[in-house]
């Protein structure tokens, strides 16, 4: 498991944030899982911020594919569960 700490800006406002990263397996031969990539990291910080963070878009199809990739609704659950937690953490 990894921990990360970050700050996310909303609204003028810099608020801390911690991540817990659990890989999907423990069992895995594969030691890459339990450091998580960068590009892994911020996918999870992009798919935390609010759906309203892409309300400014004005083209309806680009909107949509927005929604569409930051939707967490066929990530595996402990995943969706992450994610939940990190947008409470960017809510408050």
């Amino acid at each position: 498991m990894t921990l990360v700490s970050g700050k996310i800006r909303t609204n003028g406002i810099d608020q801390g944030i911690d991540m817990l990263l659990v890989p999907s397996s423990l069992t895995s031969q594969s030691r890459n899982l339990l450091h998580p990539s960068t590009a892994g990291i911020l996918t999870l910080l992009v798919l935390a911020l609010p759906q309203r963070t892409w309300a400014g878009i004005k083209q309806e199809k680009l909107l949509a594919q927005f929604n569409h990739l930051t939707s967490i609704d066929n990530l595996p659950t402990p995943l969706q569960l992450e994610v939940l937690h990190l947008r409470r953490q960017v809510v408050n």
